[in-house]
Formats: structure tokens, C-alpha cells, sequence
């Protein structure tokens, strides 16, 4: 059968997936999470097969302990200085007032059950290895892997090939966007039939007025008047439904009527249209939709006439204009287009990187994970 999309456009097949709601994707902005354990493994052999040691330790405090000193490092107080935005001397006494911390817990360690080899916490050596292959994994992380790769790092190439997809551009820039749910009663025509104007209708944008227009449009409202009759009665339910509910209302009524005007078809469609770019629609139908700038979301228009049939139509959203063709000047335009498109894409390209990053490793050594963290213990 054809589609219902023919009785409000001559070339609806493209207005359906033209144009799609503005703003980021809801991906989780999240590295993919392989074995901690595994990656761990990774780093650290890292460092001993190029013969490199982690970065030159620069100690600028002592905690004397009985199981041993407690070194402060340099890098740990401008990390903090450089996380909580404090002064070198403010961050150094937040360092050490953590040592003090870690100090009497190990004095109360040791006074429980004995001094203990090196002073470690009474930590399973299970978990206590977890944990400091976790803190590897995360300065790592945040020293090395996320620096270089953050939205202005995205290669050009990666950004070019964006900007010339189609799909991108139709779903990131775009103009004012109306998406819409109409039922509408049209003549039946047979399948695969081009939609057929209502008779006496004469040409699209002529006068819909004659002696037989008339007749048929008062046969097609008083077949609409039963399901019509139905949608205002939940009129008050229908705001925020994603036009489901009038979707159902529409699907439990006749679909079929016959009259001395011929026959009628009750179809329901759902669609999306740009006002500035409606060439293609019936002007009727899109003078009576957006009439004085529309009612807004939610809105029901109608029923009213045009030359395909008698049309409801609910506004379910209106998406703002976003970087629309001729908006900006070029050059502006695709400076901000570049950079909503580094946004979009910069979680799923970091993924991406991430996973490179940890097989390039794996492919340069050869990691055996213990028993105990192959069983997850």
C-alpha cells in the first residue's frame, strides 16, 4: 500500500530520516574497562623491558615510622596542588597530614598483631596487589594516555570524514525541526497507488471550494467524528507521550468507510519537517500546522482541509535550529560545526585509541595473569 506520507508530500520518502532531535548522543563518556589486572601487567612490563623506571622520584618530606620512613614526592604534592587548586604549601601539608594518617594506622596495625614485614597494612596480599595495580592503571591513565587524548586531539581526518557524512550533518545541523503525528481521512487508492487529491480539489494551491469538494469533505469529517471524538476525550494525556496514545486511539478505530462520495481511508503517519525547507509538502497543510509560529509542543491542530484529505495533527517537539546552512559565515560556521563534531564523536574515538593502546602493548609482550586474578579473586 502507499504510504501515508504521500497524502501530505509528493517526497516524503527522504523528510522521515532527514532530520533527527539535536544533541549528543547519550553515550557513556567511559574508557571500555578490560582486566585491570591485565593492563596492570601491561604498564609494568612496560617499564622493564625498555629498561625504564618509573618517573625520578623527588622526595621533599619524611614520616618516620617504626616500620620505616614514609617518602612524600614531589609529583604527589603538585598533583594536588594542580587537582584542588591549592599552593604548593598548602598541598604539601594536605600530603602530609595523609602520611600522619597512614603512619598511625600502621602503628595500631602493629600494635594489634606484632610488627609486620615492611610495615604493610593488614591488607590481604591478594587485594593489597589489586589496589596498587588499580593506582598504576590510573596513573597511567591520567599522566599519559588522557592528556593526548582529549576532543582537539582528534585526528583531521577523523573530523573530515564526519563533516562530509551525510548522516552526521542531517542529525547535528539542521534548521527549526517540527516532528509531527497526524490521522488524516484521504480517498483510497490501491496499493502502490500515488495519493489521491481530494475530487473537485483541482490542482495543489488552487481554491479547495466546489460543489463536489464540498460533499466530500462533509462525508470524510462526519467518518473522522467517531476516532476525533475519541482523541479530545484524552486530549488532556496526550502532552509528553510521544505520540503513542494517539498512535493507539488511531489504530483501534475504523480504518475503512464507504459513502456516495466514494471510498475513505483513516491513516495515521509520524514524521518530522523543517518549515523553511517544506517545498515539497502541501502548503495548505503546512500554513494550517505552523500558523502564527504554532502552538507549540503538544499542540492538536485541527482537523482542518487540504487537497489530500481531512488532517489532526499533534506537534510532539520542536527541535531548535542548530548550526543550519547559512547561519554563521562559512568560516565561522565550520569552525563551531568542527567542534560540536569533536565533542560528539571524542568518548567514542578515545574508546577506540584506548583498545589500540592496550593491544599494541599486548602484541610487544607476552602477559600471564596469575591463578588467583584469572579466577577473579
Amino acid at each position: 500500500m502507499v504510504t501515508t506520507a504521500l497524502a501530505t508530500s509528493r517526497s516524503r520518502s527522504r523528510s522521515r530520516t532527514r532530520w533527527r532531535s539535536t544533541g549528543r548522543s547519550d553515550q557513556a563518556r567511559h574508557l571500555p574497562r578490560p582486566s585491570i589486572a591485565a593492563l596492570a601487567c601491561l604498564l609494568t612490563c612496560a617499564g622493564a623491558c625498555r629498561g625504564d623506571d618509573l618517573p625520578p622520584r623527588t622526595p621533599v618530606a619524611h614520616i618516620e615510622t617504626e616500620a620505616g620512613p614514609l617518602t612524600l614526592d614531589r609529583s604527589v604534592v603538585d598533583h594536588i596542588a594542580a587537582r584542588d587548586g591549592l599552593s604548593a604549601a598548602d598541598a604539601r601539608e594536605q600530603a602530609l597530614d595523609t602520611l600522619r594518617l597512614v603512619a598511625t594506622h600502621r602503628a595500631e596495625v602493629a600494635e594489634r598483631s606484632g610488627p609486620s614485614a615492611g610495615g604493610l597494612d593488614d591488607l590481604p596480599p591478594q587485594i593489597r596487589e589489586r589496589i596498587e595495580r588499580a593506582a598504576m592503571v590510573r596513573l597511567w591513565l591520567a599522566r599519559e594516555f588522557e592528556p593526548e587524548h582529549e576532543a582537539q586531539d582528534i585526528p583531521r581526518r577523523v573530523i573530515d570524514a564526519n563533516m562530509k557524512d551525510p548522516r552526521v550533518a542531517r542529525r547535528l545541523f539542521h534548521p527549526e525541526v517540527w516532528a509531527v503525528c497526524q490521522a488524516l481521512i484521504v480517498p483510497a487508492v490501491e496499493a502502490r497507488a500515488p495519493a489521491a487529491m481530494v475530487p473537485g480539489t483541482g490542482e495543489p494551491g488552487e481554491a479547495l471550494e466546489s460543489p463536489e469538494s464540498e460533499r466530500w469533505y462533509a462525508a470524510a469529517e462526519l467518518a473522522f467524528a467517531p476516532a476525533l471524538t475519541r482523541v479530545r476525550r484524552v486530549e488532556d494525556h496526550l502532552s509528553d507521550d510521544d505520540c503513542q496514545l494517539f498512535s493507539k486511539l488511531i489504530g483501534l478505530s475504523e480504518r475503512r468507510f464507504s459513502s456516495d462520495s466514494g471510498e475513505f481511508l483513516l491513516r495515521y503517519e509520524r514524521f518530522a519537517f523543517a518549515p523553511s525547507d517544506a517545498q515539497s509538502f502541501d502548503q495548505t497543510w503546512v500554513a494550517a500546522v505552523t500558523r502564527d509560529g504554532g502552538r507549540g509542543e503538544h499542540a492538536i491542530v485541527g482537523p482542518f482541509r487540504s487537497q489530500f484529505g481531512v488532517h489532526l495533527v499533534i506537534v510532539d517537539r520542536i527541535n531548535a535550529a542548530n548550526l543550519a546552512d547559512g547561519s554563521l559565515p562559512p568560516a565561522a560556521l565550520r569552525e563551531a560545526r568542527e567542534l560540536q563534531i569533536r565533542e560528539e564523536i571524542e568518548a567514542r574515538w578515545r574508546q577506540g585509541e584506548f583498545q589500540s593502546a592496550v593491544e599494541e602493548m599486548s602484541s610487544r609482550r607476552v602477559v600471564r595473569m596469575a591463578p588467583a586474578l584469572e579466577r577473579g579473586q
